[in-house]
């Protein structure tokens, strides 16, 4: 079993004290997420200071574009001898358009154009032609001196599109976020509430336990035949997924 230590990005010399106290602990990685500082020079910081397995959990994708990413998490993983893996999310709406200032909707099929154009970005990498040409990103120039070469470590892991690739396409999962927490954890900026009144946790349970009747009802909708593609039947999912939230979720 291995068992990784997370952190918010800190002072990099701070990080990388911590990454070399991890290792010594018996940790096998550093997990780094995004909140007021950039998880990526934390990375960079950890990675040159100690032998671990280095993870972005989670990196904010939309505010960079794919390009910057990829040549970011190219040179994380040449650093760190093959150990670097890409863990990217979407974060919320109001993060994106109203902090970032950048476009949000529809965050699953952008989500999905953005993990397809980093990929491309790697290849284009090692052979020098890229070419992609997707919903939201259209990526199609890079100049010799504006690449930064092929790297002897692999291609960069992106968690996000490796447990899509590895899980059954019969089968999706979820996220469910209990907001009664004592603490609030430092990556989280979610909605928490520390001492509910009476009857709230009872209510929110009811609730959730009719959000969840009511959105299984719509799981076999979703099939794989032949060369269907899976992404299109995410899409559609999804959209059904969310009209079912917002009728029966909180009635």
């Amino acid at each position: 079993m291995k068992l990784d230590l997370m952190t918010a990005g800190m002072p990099l010399r701070a990080v990388q004290q911590l990454a070399r106290h991890a290792t010594e602990a018996g940790f096998a990685g550093l997990v780094i997420t995004e909140a007021g500082r950039t998880p990526y020079l934390s990375a960079a910081a950890a990675a040159l200071a100690a032998d671990l397995d280095i993870l972005t959990g989670i990196a904010v994708a939309f505010p960079r574009s794919p390009m910057v990413t990829a040549q970011v998490a190219w040179e994380l993983a040449e650093a760190s001898d093959g150990r670097f893996r890409l863990g990217l999310g979407t974060q919320v709406r109001a993060h994106i358009e109203r902090r970032y200032g950048v476009d949000f909707d529809p965050p699953g099929p952008r989500m999905l154009d953005y993990l397809l154009a980093v990929r491309d970005c790697f290849a284009a990498f090692r052979t020098g032609e890229l070419s992609h040409h997707g919903e939201f990103y259209d990526l199609s120039l890079l100049p010799p001196m504006w690449s930064p070469g092929p790297i002897s470590a692999p291609d960069p892991p992106i968690d996000l599109a490796a447990a899509w690739a590895q899980e059954s396409r019969h089968a999706l999962s979820g996220y469910v976020h209990i907001p009664f927490c004592a603490y609030r954890c430092g990556f989280c900026n979610l909605f928490a509430l520390g001492a509910p009144r009476a009857g709230l946790v009872d209510a929110f349970l009811s609730a959730l336990e009719r959000q969840i009747a009511t959105i299984g009802r719509f799981a076999p909708l979703v099939k794989t035949h032949g060369d269907a593609s899976f992404a299109a039947e995410l899409k559609a999912y999804g959209e059904r997924l969310a009209a079912a939230v917002d009728a029966n979720a909180w009635d």
